[in-house]
């Protein structure tokens, strides 16, 4: 069996990619030199640095996670709020 670059199967589409990579560089410039980072840096830097690495990487995921769920419940509501309040066709 051929595998085939251009198959469709095997092309990523280059808008699929937009949104984490915005949302990475976004993140990642809003974390430089935050409360949080200066953290990590505290503890990695008295304490042994490897287990301060996943606790950080947990923290910073779960915060994350609450904040995409956060993001879709107001889209969510505010979707089912302007439908409700607009005017029937």
């Amino acid at each position: 069996m051929e595998i085939r670059p251009d198959h469709p199967v095997h092309r990523i589409p280059p808008e699929s990619l937009s949104i984490p990579l915005s949302t990475f560089i976004l993140i990642a410039l809003a974390e430089v030199g935050d409360k949080s980072q200066l953290v990590c840096m505290t503890l990695a830097g008295s304490l042994a640095p490897l287990p301060a690495w996943p606790g950080a990487t947990a923290a910073l995921v779960t915060v994350s996670v609450i904040g995409v769920w956060a993001g879709r419940t107001v889209r969510t509501t505010r979707t089912a709020i302007d439908r409700a309040s607009s005017p029937a066709c």
